[in-house]
């Protein structure tokens, strides 16, 4: 009984990794500029490339960029200082 259940988990695994074919790279930077001690402006820059099934690699892509006015109420200059409100409008 065990030897079709491994077959059946191998034959999963065959199809997930080889038949899907979906391939991502990613490639970002992010920073922090300290305007007083409470608050920070973060700036991040991301681009990713993607192929997915018989395409060719780049036809799926995204750049993003993002510049986020940061509060932290401890006010502490410090990028892991908690807890931190950020301002999103999308």
């Amino acid at each position: 009984m065990a030897l079709p259940i491994v077959l059946l988990t191998l034959r999963i695994i065959f199809i997930f990794f080889f038949l899907n074919r979906k391939q991502d790279i990613a490639f970002g930077a992010r920073g922090t500029w300290f305007l007083k001690d409470w608050l920070y402006l973060l700036h991040e820059f991301d681009m990713t490339w993607g192929k997915d099934g018989t395409q060719d690699f780049g036809q799926m892509t995204m750049t993003k960029f993002t510049i986020v006015p940061t509060f932290v109420s401890t006010a502490v200059k410090d990028v892991w200082a908690k807890p931190h409100f950020r301002l999103v409008y999308r």
